[in-house]
Order: structure tokens, then C-alpha cells, then sequence
């Protein structure tokens, strides 16, 4: 039986998944980046409706948003820093099993949904680089890539299909970029906030 990409992903992602040794991945231990990165990421995560509404019907974050906020640095560090990175991924994966209900436009929804799931993992990827970026200035080129490939790869373990992460750091923005459905977005420059209503593809 021919063995898939993700299969391979998860024989070996423990014998060279986290890579903390490299400067950009240490960059992450940082605390000045955690405030940039929660910010980030927690509010491009909000702008997909599916998430919103599992966030409203699941979730504490809007009564206690520290606890979403620490919760999602916890597992942040133990996926990049941990030493068992496969069992943390099957651990927050099944944490979400149970987040299922119905949308805004009533329809039934769950947060292993792919595009959802899909949203959430790289705009946490996306939101971890800009963070650094904003905090020590750019990194060089191979770093960020090598620190966005190793993250797709655990994207893997987490059930992000392959073939639904971009090829590289560029497409990884331009994803971002284009938003998610009916999402607001703002690029990091001043006075560029606009609304966008164009739906990814």
C-alpha cells in the first residue's frame, strides 16, 4: 500500500518537528510578540462567521477572553516547543470534536470543517510571522520559509490537508489577505483598513 505525504508526516514529525534551534523558531519564546500575536490572530480568526458563531455558542471568550487568549498560547508553545508534538495535535483536535451547532444562515456546522479548520491554522501561522516582524523587523528569507514548511507539516497532524495550505510565505499572505467570507481585513499599514465582502476561492 503506497504511503500518503500525511502518513509519512506522522511517522516522522516527532524526530524533527520543532526545530527550535533555529533563530526565527527561538523568536517565538519571546514575550514581546504575545501581545501582537494574540491580537492577530484572534481577531482574523473572528472574522470567519463560522468561527464567530462557535466562539458565541462554545466558547468563553467573550466573557473571559484571557482565558482564550492564554489557552491559545499554551498550545502555540507546546506544538512549536513541546516534546510529544503529535499527541499535543490529536489533543487539540479532539478538544474541538464537540463544537457543532448552526450557523447564522441555520446551517449545521462543526469546527473540523475544512475550510474552518483550515482558516484557524494558517491565520495562526500568519499571525506568529507578522508578529515577529513587527517586533524584531524582517527575517531572512530561508527562516521564515523554513519555519512556514515545518508548520505546515504540523498542520498535517492536526488534519489540515496538504493540498489546502499554500506552497510558500507569499501565498500564505495572499491568503490571508484575501480574507475569509464577508471577513473585514487591514493590512498592516496606516490607513489601509477597508471592508472586503470578496470571498475566498
Amino acid at each position: 500500500m503506497e504511503v500518503t505525504p500525511a502518513q509519512r508526516v506522522r511517522a516522522n514529525i516527532e524526530d524533527d518537528v520543532p526545530v527550535a534551534d533555529r533563530t526565527f523558531v527561538r523568536l517565538l519564546a519571546d514575550r514581546r510578540i504575545w501581545p501582537m500575536f494574540l491580537f492577530r490572530a484572534l481577531s482574523l480568526q473572528g472574522t470567519h462567521p463560522t468561527v464567530m458563531v462557535a466562539l458565541e455558542q462554545h466558547s468563553k471568550s467573550f466573557t473571559e477572553p484571557s482565558v482564550r487568549a492564554e489557552n491559545t498560547l499554551a498550545y502555540t508553545y507546546r506544538i512549536y516547543f513541546g516534546e510529544n508534538v503529535a499527541d499535543s495535535a490529536r489533543e487539540l483536535r479532539e478538544m474541538h470534536r464537540p463544537i457543532t451547532g448552526l450557523d447564522y444562515e441555520g446551517r449545521r456546522y462543526h469546527a473540523w470543517n475544512r475550510d474552518v479548520w483550515t482558516w484557524v491554522h494558517l491565520t495562526t501561522i500568519e499571525s506568529l510571522i507578522y508578529a515577529i516582524e513587527v517586533c524584531f523587523g524582517p527575517q531572512p528569507a530561508p527562516e521564515v520559509e523554513a519555519f512556514y514548511r515545518e508548520s505546515c507539516r504540523l498542520g498535517m497532524l492536526f488534519g489540515v490537508r496538504e493540498q489546502d495550505m499554500p506552497d510558500d510565505v507569499a501565498g500564505l499572505r495572499a491568503y490571508v489577505e484575501r480574507g475569509s467570507p464577508t471577513s473585514s481585513r487591514c493590512r498592516p499599514e496606516p490607513g489601509e483598513c477597508s471592508s472586503s465582502s470578496t470571498n475566498r476561492t
